[in-house]
């Protein structure tokens, strides 16, 4: 009986080690998929600014 308790908790473990590797995995995934998001409103914000900077310089003149 020893031997099964031993045996399930080592799975258990292993069980708990690969689960902290996919957490750790997702959450590298997140932080890029994150840093693309930034970036890509980044670029949005300077397109929206060159275009109302083109909008003010037409209504100017």
């Amino acid at each position: 009986e020893a031997a099964n308790g031993t045996r399930e908790v080592s799975e258990r473990i292993e069980t708990v080690n690969d689960n902290a590797g996919k957490v750790s995995s997702g959450t590298t995934q997140l932080a890029q998929t994150a840093e693309k998001l930034v970036a890509e409103a980044v670029s949005l914000d300077q397109a929206v600014e060159s275009f109302l900077a083109d909008l003010r310089k037409n209504a100017a003149a």
